[in-house]
């Protein structure tokens, strides 16, 4: 009997554990297939509006209108068509990406909202190739996690920036899920915040959100803008 009643708590173990992890696999076997769409539906869940909050984001990033910025790590464009909208016509966004797929499918996205201020930008996976002086606001978001070595990224990146020029980085909890606990998909704000003042930048403003922390940066002191690229 007894034996019977451990064996019955084990199974019923083992299907709790496949009901959990049922949400994680199939995002697993949805990026794995590497189809842009795929992918997209991965990162933009159902529910993405209910715990992202992007209008409050955007609120919160101040954007003047008329402004140049820059959605790196623009993905499927989830934020690109909303920062293409705030900046307005007299603006420009550049939605740069080092995932071609996903750059085609936004292109698709852009044309079907309608949004016409936006250049995307496939850009090398060390730097994101951009004119010094040129950036009124940089947006990172769910990105940060990505770049092997973000001290050195953002320090190239500080040519680019105009006076006034800024850099929101939009990261994920560390414990946000079990996808971002098991895959590392986040980073403590603690830790952006010690990076981006080695990179050469000070913090101007921090938020943090349901799942993700929102953190504003400026240059600490004025940037070079000499060199032929920036990013």
């Amino acid at each position: 009997m007894g034996q019977e009643m451990q064996g019955f708590t084990g199974f019923t173990r083992s299907v709790r554990t496949r009901r959990l992890l049922a949400p994680l696999l199939a995002t697993l076997l949805a990026i794995a297939g590497c189809s842009a769409a795929a992918k997209k539906a991965a990162y933009e869940p159902e529910d993405r509006d209910t715990w992202q909050k992007p209008a409050e984001v955007i609120s919160l990033l101040d954007i003047t209108p008329g402004s140049t910025l820059v959605d790196l790590g623009s993905g499927g464009g989830y934020f690109t068509g909303r920062l293409g909208r705030a900046t307005g016509p007299a603006g420009k966004v550049f939605a740069v990406d080092v995932d071609p797929t996903m750059n085609a499918l936004l292109g698709t996205r852009l044309a079907e909202e309608d949004i016409r201020n936006v250049t995307i930008v496939t850009a090398d996976p060390n730097h994101a190739g951009l004119a010094p002086n040129s950036i009124d606001l940089v947006f990172v978001s769910n990105t940060y996690h990505h770049l092997p070595d973000p001290v050195r990224y953002f320090a190239r990146l500080l040519a680019a920036l105009r006076p006034g020029g800024r850099v929101a980085i939009l990261e994920y909890h560390p414990d946000a899920n079990t996808f971002v606990r098991l895959f590392r998909h986040g980073t403590a704000a603690v830790r952006i915040r010690d990076e981006m003042s080695a990179a050469g930048y000070m913090l101007l403003r921090e938020k943090s959100l349901e799942r993700q922390d929102l953190l504003i940066f400026r240059p600490a002191r004025a940037a070079s803008r000499a060199g032929p690229d920036a990013g």
